[in-house]
């Protein structure tokens, strides 16, 4: 491991607080200030049930936004963000109209987009953003090659944000101030543990999608 890769956690930060901010929370922050949310613009945050979505739902509200949007498939993790309040409106992908279900989420459309999976699911959001959107596309889960009709990117701007291809120590410099706002903001990310010996049971619930950071400690 390189020296500069090797970074000193802070006293007052827990472990999983360290861990989540340090790799899930950096490609949220990133790809959220290039967007440069004004005061009161609705996000639509795609792929918003796992840890990164979790996250950016939450750094979205802190950088301005006046409503906050999480879209994904499972119906029931959507469901959790909006009881704990860490969304203000969730849509469920896969109806028999997601441009509309969008649409009607944002109160007519969105300003931002961060998009964590690509696919189709970010050429449904692209109908359902007003002129001078940004879509800021990190993830590419729900596919890579897409059909676009370039009609509904026009007076639209699009970026492919590769958020861990930084200096280690600007990544350190963005890890520190993270780690302040997830205390400032008190930001919430479910985990789900497991002991060492536990790796298989993890590593199956990590392919099962468990809308969690999973964790795994050694037994002391």
């Amino acid at each position: 491991m390189p020296q500069a890769e090797v970074w000193n956690v802070p006293d007052d930060v827990d472990d999983k607080t360290a861990i989540s901010m340090g790799i899930a929370a950096t490609g949220a922050i990133v790809p959220l200030e290039k967007a440069a949310i004004q005061k009161g613009e609705k996000v639509l945050i795609l792929g918003a049930t796992g840890t990164l979505g979790q996250i950016a739902l939450q750094l979205a509200r802190g950088l301005g936004a006046g409503k906050v949007v999480g879209a994904a498939r499972s119906a029931e993790a959507l469901g959790r963000l909006k009881s704990r309040g860490l969304a203000d409106e969730v849509v469920t992908l896969g109806g028999s109209d997601d441009v509309a279900a969008l649409k009607d989420a944002a109160d007519g459309g969105f300003d931002v987009v961060l998009d964590l999976v690509c696919g189709q699911p970010m050429l449904t959001s692209l109908k359902a953003t007003n002129w001078g959107a940004r879509i800021m596309t990190i993830g590419t889960g729900a596919g890579r090659q897409l059909n676009l009709d370039i009609a509904d990117l026009l007076f639209r701007n699009l970026s492919c944000i590769g958020t861990g291809q930084r200096p280690p120590a600007d990544r350190e410099q963005i890890w520190l101030r993270l780690l302040k706002i997830a205390k400032e903001q008190q930001i919430q990310v479910d985990y789900l543990d497991f002991t060492l010996d536990q790796a298989a049971e993890a590593w199956a619930a990590q392919v099962n999608g468990p809308h969690a950071k999973i964790t795994a400690t050694i037994r002391r």
